[in-house]
C-alpha cells in the first residue's frame, strides 16, 4: 500500500511511547476507484508530497518515504521545509528538492541523523532509501549510539506530560507563548525526574506529531 498522505497530523504518538501511521483513505479510495481517477487530481497534502507525486508521475513506496523525510525534518527543526504564499510556489519549491540543511545545524542535529533524513529527501527516486526497511536500519542504528536509554520510554514520558496538564494549561487552538513555555517546563520536570503519573490518563489517548512539533518551536522561540 502506498499511503500517499504521510505528514505529521496523519502520526499520532501514544501515551505508551509508540508512534502510529493513521488514515490510509486517500490509499483505499485509491485502490477501489484505480480506474476512475482522473490524470491531474491532487491527492494529499501539498506541503508533504514528493517531487514525483507533484509531476503526475508513477509513485512506489519511495515517495511515502519522501514525504515521512519531510515530516522528520521539521520534527527536528521545529521548521516548515517546504513552504511558500500558495500551492503553486510550494509545489515548485518541493519539484526543485533543495533542502536548507542551516536548521538541522542550528538544532545541533547529530550527524547520522541528517544523514537519514538528506538521503530521504532526494529528488531522484534512485537516490532515496528503495525501502522502509533500509531506512529502519539506518535509524535503528543510530538510536544504538543514542544517549537515551529507551526512546520510546522517554517518548512516553513527553506524552504524558502533555496530557497531565490542566485543561487550562493545555495547548488551546491557537497556542501562546506562556502555554508553551509551561508544556516545555513539565515535560522537562518529568524527563529529568524520569517518573510517569498518569493521573487517570487512559492508554489509548494519544497525541498529534503535528502539536508536538508546534509547541516545541513556540517554546524554543520563548526561550530565545
Amino acid at each position: 500500500i502506498i499511503h500517499r498522505d504521510i505528514s505529521p497530523s496523519n502520526m499520532m504518538m501514544s501515551v505508551s511511547g509508540d508512534v502510529k501511521l493513521i488514515d490510509f483513505g486517500i490509499a483505499k479510495a485509491r485502490q477501489r476507484v484505480a480506474k476512475e481517477t482522473r490524470t491531474g487530481i491532487l491527492k494529499g497534502k501539498v506541503n508533504y508530497m514528493s517531487p514525483e507525486q507533484l509531476e503526475g508521475k508513477k509513485i512506489d513506496g519511495r515517495s511515502d518515504l519522501f514525504s515521512l523525510g519531510i515530516a522528520l525534518y521539521e520534527v527536528l527543526t521545529t521548521r516548515q521545509l517546504f513552504s511558500g504564499e500558495s500551492d503553486y510556489s510550494v509545489m515548485k519549491n518541493i519539484v526543485s528538492a533543495r533542502v536548507d540543511t542551516e536548521p538541522l545545524l542550528e538544532k545541533n542535529v547529530p550527524v547520522p541523523l541528517q544523514r537519514v533524513v538528506l538521503k530521504a529527501l532526494k529528488k531522484d527516486p534512485l537516490e532515496r532509501y528503495q525501502s522502509a526497511g533500509e531506512m529502519y536500519i539506518d535509524l535503528y542504528n543510530y538510536q544504538r549510539t543514542s544517549p537515551l536509554e529507551s526512546p520510546q520510554a522517554e517518548l512516553s514520558r513527553f506524552v504524558n506530560s502533555l496530557l497531565m496538564l490542566r485543561p487550562e494549561e493545555r495547548p488551546p487552538k491557537e497556542d501562546t507563548t506562556d502555554t508553551l513555555r509551561r508544556i516545555a517546563d513539565k515535560s522537562k520536570q518529568i524527563i529529568n525526574t524520569r517518573e510517569v503519573q498518569f493521573q487517570g490518563v487512559k492508554d489509548e489517548a494519544e497525541v498529534p506529531v503535528k502539536d508536538v512539533v508546534q509547541a516545541a518551536a513556540g517554546a524554543a522561540a520563548a526561550a530565545s
